[in-house]
């Protein structure tokens, strides 16, 4: 089966679903041209499409998937219903009419009723494990400032309180304490329902506790061991469950033996490319 992977080729979804998964099954090739698309058995499109896309994917004849992980408009979806949202989704593979789709977890899967699977979010490749330190001193958060602009004073007011610093971008095995929030802004009903794992799946793989918001595919992958938080209340009370190293600890034995690897979503990719291309 050759398979071609493609896409806008610009973003972080990319460089996770089409360079790291797609690479592990078939030819990732980022903008691929109608010629590209004629050479393979089946395509696999990652995130948005351009018009112009779409249209060489069905001059190609060829039979393909669309990976829909955070193809809907933001932040312009925040302000959505659960009903807007389904129905934007709904309209628009009623239009480009893929033979199948992967979503990101399964709460959008029986939300849109397609044809498809889920596919999570891999952890990063070659995570290094945190050594889990006696004392909490780092806070951290991997991701764009902009989307914490809300929860900023509170994180910072919050470490202040106990002597702790709030980090953003530093590797997770240097952080005691992942944060995965999101302002209002950025928190519509797709984000809280339809956002990947990633975030999650990180934590896992170093062992890093974690502390998130209430969002579908984190629970979706939880392990039973993370603090979900919605507002500087909650924040306080996670803060202090963590507080003590062996507490840590534990939760770090729960979260390496949850670990989604590039090897098993790479081999749901290349099973379910199969499913589609013998189905045609």
């Amino acid at each position: 089966m050759k398979l071609l992977i493609t896409g806008k080729g610009h973003s972080g979804s990319w460089a996770i679903r089409g360079v790291q998964m797609g690479g592990q099954v078939g030819k990732v090739v980022p903008r691929a041209s109608l010629q590209e698309m004629m050479k393979s058995d089946i395509i696999v499109a990652v995130k948005r499409l351009t018009p112009d896309f779409l249209a060489n994917i069905r001059r190609s004849g060829k039979p393909w998937i669309w990976d829909i992980v955070d193809f809907y408009p933001q932040p312009l979806c925040s302000g959505w219903s659960r009903a807007q949202a389904i129905s934007w989704v709904q309209d628009q593979l009623a239009f480009a009419k893929p033979d199948g789709v992967i979503f990101p977890n399964r709460r959008m899967r029986d939300e849109i009723v397609y044809n498809g699977v889920t596919i999570y979010h891999h952890a990063r490749p070659n995570a290094e494990i945190n050594p889990i330190r006696k004392d909490i001193k780092i806070i951290g958060y991997e991701g764009s400032e902009k989307f914490i602009a809300q929860w900023r004073e509170i994180i910072v007011r919050q470490c202040s309180l106990r002597g702790w610093q709030f980090r953003v971008g530093m590797p997770l095995n240097e952080a005691d304490i992942v944060l995965a929030v999101r302002d209002d802004v950025h928190a519509g009903y797709a984000q809280r329902r339809w956002k990947s794992n990633v975030k999650l799946a990180n934590a896992h793989a170093t062992g890093t506790p974690f502390i998130g918001m209430v969002e579908s595919s984190y629970l979706e992958t939880s392990s039973g061991m993370e603090h979900f938080v919605s507002d500087e209340e909650g924040l306080s009370s996670a803060f202090y469950a963590l507080r003590d190293q062996e507490a840590r600890v534990r939760v770090q034995t729960e979260f390496l033996r949850n670990v989604i690897s590039l090897d098993q979503v790479s081999q749901q990719l290349r099973g379910y490319a199969e499913k589609v291309l013998n189905s045609k």
